[in-house]
Formats: C-alpha cells, structure tokens, sequence
C-alpha cells in the first residue's frame, strides 16, 4: 500500500506547486506588466475626472499645419465634484458673476463636466477668488470653431448608434470607444476614425473624492496628462487658397463647387461645395432636414457640357483627324445633327474658331469622326473613369459609364458633353492639368501624410506623371484654350498681367430650362501652375456666369502666391 501512496503524494504535490506557478506568474504580470492600468482604475473609483477637450480627437490640418477644424481654445469652469452643503450658495453667487439663471446652474453644478460659459477676464478673477472646492478654471481645447474651413472635406461626427459599432470601432482601431464618443460620420473625420480617435483625452483635470461624491479637503486638482494613441492628418489644402474660394462663393455662388489644383503634381489646394455647413452645429442641420447641404458637390456627377470639348479637340489633334485650320460646316438652330447656341449659325468655321466660339454642330461632326471608341479610350487614358483620390476613398458612382457612348443615338449628345457623359468637378479640373503640364496624367491627391507628433507614420507621395498626349498637341490645345479667353466665349475669365485659359460650358439640365454653367481653366500662361474649375447651378451660362468668378479666384490665387514668395 506504501507505494501507491507515495504516486498519489507526489502527483498532488506537482498539481499544488504547478498551481502555484501559474498563480505566481500570474500575480508577477499583475505587479509588473499591467500595475500602472490596475493603480488607474483603482484611482479613477476614488477620484473625478474631466477632459480638457470638447472632442478627444486628433487634429485635421492643411498643408502648412493649419488647422481646417478653427481649433481654438478659451478658459472655461470646470466642474469636478461640488459638496450638496454649498452648491445652492455656489450656484446664487456664480450666476451673478455669469449673469444666467440660478436655476440652469443648479443643473449644471450636479455632474461633473465644461460649463458652456466663456469668460472674461473680470469673471475670471472674481470666480478664482471664490476659491470654490472643486470648481476649477482652466483652458480648454474645442475641435470646431467659427474658422472652420472645406466642411465638406473634413466631415463632421456623430453619436455611436449601436453596440454593433462600438464593437467593429474598437475591433478595426484597437482602441477604447465608449458611449458618448462622437465618430467620424463623413469626410475625413469618416474614412480616418481609427487613426484621429483617442481613447483617452490627452489632457484632463482630476480631484479625489470620498465615498459620498465630495471632493476631499486638503488635496489639489491635478492636471492629468495621456500618452494618447491618437493622430493627426495633414491635407493637400491650402487654407489661405481654400479660404479665399469659399468667400468668392459666399458671395457668388449659391450653389455649386469650385476645385483648385496644382497641375504638376494634383495636389487639390482648394475644394469646396454650396450649400455647406458648420460642422459644430450639425445636430441643428439634420434637425431641420437640411440634406442638400451635405452633398459634396464637387465630387458629385454632372453633365460637363461643352467643357468636354476639351477632350474631344485633344483626341482629334492626336490622332491627327483635324488640325486648327480644318473647317466644318454649322446652320445654326436647324443643323440637322445638332442645334448651335448662334441660331444664324456661324457658317463655314474652322476648326480653331468652333473651339474658341463652341460651335456644337461642328463638335457633333468631330465626335462622329472620331467614334464611340475612341473617346472612350482617351477618357480612360486621362484618368475620367476614375473617381478615387489619392488619400480619400470613396465608393465609384456607377452612372458613370463610358460603355454608354456606343449605344445608338448617343454618340452626337455625348460629343457635346451632354447625354451620358457624367463627371465631377474634380475630373474635370484633372482633364484641365493635363493640357496645363504638358500632357501628363496626373492622379489627384487630398492626404498629405499621416502623422502621430512630429513622426510620419504614412506619407501619401503623389503618384507619377504618365504622358498621354504629344508636345505638339499640348501646344495646340493651349493655343485653342488660350483663344477662348482671349477672343472666344471665355474672354470674361482672363487674368490681367498673368494671362489665363480656359473653356466654357453650359449643360441643359431637365427639360426646365435649367443651365448648369462652367468654366475650367489654367494659369498662368507663361508657366502653368495651377488649374481651376467653377461649376454654378441655375446659372445664365458658362461665360456670364463661371468665367468671372474663374478669374476672380484666380486673381485671388496669384495673389496669395506673390505673398508667399515675399515672405
């Protein structure tokens, strides 16, 4: 019997001291791997605790570090934990020094958070001087302000609405959600959620407090820093530029968009669509019903009208169909194949004078010379089959569809940028660049780089240039959008000192009547550097309506470059 004993003693003994191995190592990575977030938790039961933000989020700038959100920040009350002994005296005195109702204070005073109050210098010193038990001032960070630029662009947030996505939030980021986060609900607040949430306020105001809510007598505030896992994201913007186009819009474009953009690399610097919105006031916006407002027009479809002439003209020259002095026959408002805007007709044109007066019968007559196929394949070679922007992805709108030109009957309305020809104005102002640099296909680009402090963590270059036209073609087609502004329909957008180009256009919409007027265009013209493309809805036409304000944003535009070359 000994020795079954002895197997049977042995084995328990293993059992115990394996148990107390894993009890061990389990105690060891308690004390030194996760010690500092168990002495957190077990401070946070003890204590209160208030951000010093509005939004625990990382930051959105321009291209130079602007913020695009007017992050701002301004001293405000903080409330951590108020003793119910002295809060109807705090609230009677505070809503003196604020001049609000004492009634509205005593509800506020009950949790802890940021009052909604700012402050002047004399009601801060008074309330100092109060010296209140857990009250506190201190500066405080608010992500949008009334400088807020590109709402579209940026995006705006909102509440979590299930437990499915704050699992799927925390899942994709690895990072902490809780219930009264505000996410990313488009823009790039959406498509960049993971990287600009934090999961802790990278600063907050903490007070200890006893087992009844009161702030303990004899212990400071402490101002509480995170190592936040946050990070910022840096656009192609240019604020200033950016700026300047959205107060041209405010005053002349009620709706519609405006795309500016480097044609050497496709860097958007400016980007904006009316009617807009504040992002700090959006529960205000979808109260109302106001979704018109959150249309991003300037990635939206549209039929381009005659700014579509451009690609056409650019396909004709390469494959060498016409040449400027090739003539084409119009007779006006009864041409058989199309009516032209000029109800006489112009006649015998060239084809040089059809482009510069944007003559659609004798577009109608190039578009079936060329064929179906053929524009096609050059849309496609300039990029006009692609809505992706390097950085801001966005699902393709599948009603655009190249395909659609072969089908009967819709070869001669496409010719003319009508029918089932759809782009947006950012499309357009690429099909734009490759006529301003020389005839590269160039991608456009909004993200910058990605960065956590001063560290990159992802830089998004700009995708190298492809040639897709001759010299001799980007030669002609900037003689015959040079035309246009000067001689043309387009002579309202020229750019005094600087010189500029361009082309009209003015797209029927509906059977109403409705002119979606446009004009796209590069500048200057000794060394193009930029490519611009305004778009107005219910406008007179692309050269009363767009040209002006293409040159009042271009004359905007050269002027912040000289200052920046000043400085």
């Amino acid at each position: 019997m000994c020795v079954p004993f002895t197997f049977k003693a042995k084995v328990l003994f293993w059992f115990f001291a394996l148990c107390f191995v894993i009890i061990a190592g389990r105690l060891a990575i308690i004390q030194f791997q996760h010690h500092i977030k168990y002495s957190e938790a077990c401070s946070q039961q003890n204590s209160v605790k208030v951000a010093l933000c509005d939004i625990s989020r990382g930051h959105i700038y321009d291209r130079h570090g602007n913020s695009l959100t007017g992050t701002f920040s301004s001293d405000r009350i903080v409330v951590l934990a108020v003793d119910d002994k002295i809060k109807a005296e705090v609230a009677r005195s505070l809503a003196r020094i604020l001049g609000i109702s004492e009634t509205k204070l005593n509800h506020l005073l009950s949790r802890p958070g940021i009052l909604p109050f700012p402050l002047t210098a004399h009601q801060k010193e008074a309330i100092i001087t109060k010296k209140w038990p857990g009250i506190t001032i201190q500066l405080v960070q608010f992500r949008y302000g009334i400088d807020s630029l590109a709402a579209h662009i940026v995006g705006h947030l909102g509440q979590l609405t299930s437990a499915y996505e704050l699992h799927k939030l925390h899942k994709v980021s690895g990072k902490t959600y809780r219930w009264d986060d505000l996410v990313g609900r488009a823009g790039i607040e959406l498509f960049y959620e993971p990287f600009l949430h934090y999961s802790e306020a990278p600063f907050a105001v903490s007070q200890y407090i006893d087992a009844e809510g009161r702030p303990l007598a004899g212990l400071d505030i402490n101002i509480v820093q995170s190592n936040h896992d946050g990070g910022d994201v840096y656009l192609t913007i240019d604020a200033k530029i950016q700026r300047c186009v959205e107060k041209v819009m405010d005053n002349h474009v009620p709706k519609g968009a405006v795309v500016v953009m480097d044609v050497h690399n496709g860097d958007i610097l400016a980007c904006a669509s009316r009617p807009t919105y504040k992002p700090q006031d959006i529960e205000e916006y979808l109260r109302t019903g106001e979704g018109e407002c959150f249309f991003n027009r300037a990635l939206g479809l549209y039929q381009p009208g005659s700014i579509f002439k451009i690609l056409l003209a650019a396909a004709a020259l390469e494959e060498k169909i016409v040449t400027p002095h090739s003539t084409f026959q119009c007779q006006g408002r009864d041409d058989p194949l199309i009516g032209c805007w000029l109800d006489k007709g112009h006649g015998v044109i060239s084809f040089q004078r059809a482009f510069a007066d944007s003559c659609n019968p004798a577009f109608a007559q190039l578009g079936l010379k060329l064929g179906a196929a053929n524009i096609i394949s050059y849309a496609r070679k300039m990029g006009l089959d692609d809505q992706n922007i390097t950085g801001f992805p966005a699902p393709p709108d599948p009603r655009q569809d190249w395909r659609l030109l072969e089908r009967p009957f819709n070869l001669v309305n496409a010719s003319i940028g009508q029918g089932p020809v759809l782009l947006s104005p950012v499309q357009i102002t690429t099909l734009t660049a490759v006529i301003a640099n020389g005839g590269y296909k160039i991608k456009p680009r909004l993200v910058k780089e990605l960065r956590r402090g001063d560290k990159v963590v992802k830089r998004l270059s700009p995708e190298p240039g492809r040639r897709i036209l001759s010299t001799q073609t980007v030669s002609l087609m900037q003689k015959l959008m040079t035309e246009v502004t000067t001689t043309g329909q387009g002579v309202a957008a020229y750019l005094p000192f600087w010189g500029s180009a361009g082309k009209t256009g003015s797209a029927q919409v509906g059977n109403m009547g409705s002119i979606n007027a446009w004009f796209t265009g590069f500048f200057p013209l000794d060394k193009p550097q930029y490519a611009v493309t305004v778009l107005v809805e219910n406008g007179i036409s692309g050269a009363k309506t767009a040209a002006p304000i293409f040159k009042t944003i271009a004359q905007e535009v050269m002027k912040e470059r000289m200052h920046q070359r000043k400085q």
